[in-house]
This record gives C-alpha cells, structure tokens and sequence, in this order.
C-alpha cells in the first residue's frame, strides 16, 4: 500500500470574530459544528491542506470528510489534485494551532483504488475540501459532516451522507445517493439513477435509464426520458414529467400528498389510480375506463407498460406533457 499526506499551508490566514462560522465553498453549506464546551469559542480559519496524488491504473477513487464539506469536479488529467480550507475553533489562537497540526490529508493505494481521507479534526474543526478526479474513474464520497457536490464524471458515481445537502450534475454513468438528512438535487445522470433519503427533498431532471427515488419525508420531483421509475414517499408531494412516450412502467406512492404524472399523450401503459381521501383528474385520452368512487383505471394507447398513482390522503393529477 503507498501513502501520501498533504501538507498544511498558510497557517492563520485569517481569525473570524467571536462566535462567527466559517463561509463553506459547497453551495448553501452547513454551519460549522456549533461550540461544545469551550466557553467563548472563536472561529479561526488557520489555513488549509494540499496535495497532488497520482492514481496509478486504479479504477476507483474515494474521498471522506468527517469533517465536512466536498466538492469533486472532473479535471483536465490523471492526477488527482486536493485543496481543504480549515476553520478551527478555540479560546485564543495557541488551541487553534494545536488542533490544526493535528489535522491532515491522506492518500493511500491499495487494492485498486485511490482513497483521500481527512483525518485528525474533532468536533470543533471545520474542514472544506475540494478535489479535482479524472473524469473516466469510478467515484465515491463519504460526506458525513456536511454537504456533497459532484460535477462532469463519466464513470459510476456513489455518495453517502448523513447531515447535507447533496448536488450531482452532468454524470455520464451510473449515479447512486443515501443520504440521512437532506436534499438531492442531481441533473444530467446517462445511466440510471438511485436516490434514497430519510427526510430531504429530491429534485432530478434530464435523467436517463431506470430512476428510483425513495424519501421517508420530503417531496419529489422528476423530469425525465426514462421508462422506468418508482417515486415513493411517506409524506410530501410527487411530480413526475416524462418526456418520452411512456411504454416501460412508473410507480408512484405516497402515504400523505399530491401526484401529478405528466406523459406524452401517445403513450402506451396500462393506468391505476387510488386514493382513499382525495380527488382524481385524468386529462388523458384514456380507454376501457373504470371508476371506483375516486379511484380511475383505464388504458392508454395499447397498454404496454403500466402507471401506478396511489396516495392515502391526496389528489392525483394526470396529464399529458
């Protein structure tokens, strides 16, 4: 296995006021992590970590914050370049110092992959990491501490996380996401999208291949080419916009919200809709029509794929594109 550590730069750039957070280069990013013990903590930003790694013929790269925003972007070449901005907070500047020494940017190669890891902080450090990939390896990121962005990979793409927001954009191969608490914004996956989060919106738009989006809390949008989707929340609202004639099969159930389902009117699916508390609309031109109190069935075009829209307690729009 060979190991690489980044080296710590510009040591105390810059000393934030009392009781100020460090600004984080992730859109919208968390707060640092708030003060514990320390009874007039300051945030200081003591500088950052660099290094150039080279991947070697490994087919995988991953990175892990613990401590935490990330941002990967395909870069231009083979190597692998890392910057991390650090906030640290202490009583005066010699306990910034200390826990910053402490921190630093790994990078070892062992069995076909590339791992980046930051290592050394504590709950009162703050460290904002960027990384720049060669667009055709495969990527995965551990974003426990706070938000994920991802931008121009072509390989697979994997993300966990616990307490962010999480933002993909222009993937050229497979995309899979879990995530805790927060939302997902992907645009631009090729080959199939996985999306899991406890409680957090999910937004993904020009998506292609199979799509499955699962949130226990939080609402769901989606447009899309695919022929294959299931949406499915406990509690918020689901849109989904299919661009293409639809003759694959859509699944879309909440317990607690609205659906709307926009198709190409030259669809071809077989149609069920149910709701137990709410009102059904169908303004598509619909066939061997069924009717159950609220609840529609019915056949679009000649009934190849199927669309499913259930909802316990809400209305169920569709409509064509």
């Amino acid at each position: 296995m060979r190991m690489f550590v980044g080296l710590v730069v510009g040591m105390f750039a810059v000393a934030a006021g009392c009781g100020a957070t460090p600004e984080s280069p992730a859109s919208s990013g968390p707060e640092a992590p708030p003060p514990n013990e320390s009874p007039d903590p300051t945030w200081f930003q003591t500088g950052g970590l660099e290094g150039v790694f080279d991947p070697g013929d490994t087919a995988r790269i991953s990175v892990v914050n613990p401590f935490g925003d990330i941002i990967v972007v395909a870069g231009p070449d083979e190597t692998v370049s890392a910057t991390a901005r650090l906030h640290v907070m202490g009583e005066d500047e010699a306990e910034a110092r200390s826990r910053t020494e402490r921190v630093q940017l790994r990078g070892s190669l062992q069995d076909g992959e590339l791992a980046l890891t930051v290592e050394g902080g504590d709950d009162l450090t703050f460290v904002a990491l960027r990384v720049t990939v060669p667009p055709s390896r495969d990527l995965a990121l551990d974003a426990s501490a706070g938000n994920a962005s991802v931008e121009g990979i072509e390989a697979t793409v994997s993300i966990g996380g616990m307490a962010g927001d999480i933002t993909v954009t222009g993937v050229r191969g497979p995309l899979r996401v879990h995530t805790e608490t927060g939302n997902v914004t992907v645009r631009g996956v090729a080959k199939g999208t996985t999306v899991y989060t406890n409680s957090g919106k999910v937004e993904l738009s020009e998506v292609e291949g199979p799509v499955i989006a699962r949130t226990m809390t939080g609402g769901i949008r989606l447009a899309t080419a695919s022929n294959d989707i299931i949406a499915n929340t406990r509690s918020g609202n689901i849109q989904l916009h299919v661009t293409r004639p639809l003759d694959g099969n859509i699944e879309a159930r909440t317990d607690g919200g609205n659906i709307e389902v926009r198709v190409p009117a030259t669809s071809s699916c077989r149609v069920t809709t149910m709701t137990r508390s709410g009102d059904i609309t169908s303004e598509l031109p619909l066939t061997d029509v069924t009717r159950n109190g609220p609840n529609i069935a019915g056949r679009l075009g000649g009934g190849k794929g199927t669309l499913l829209a259930t909802t316990n307690s809400g209305d169920i729009l569709l409509a064509p594109v």
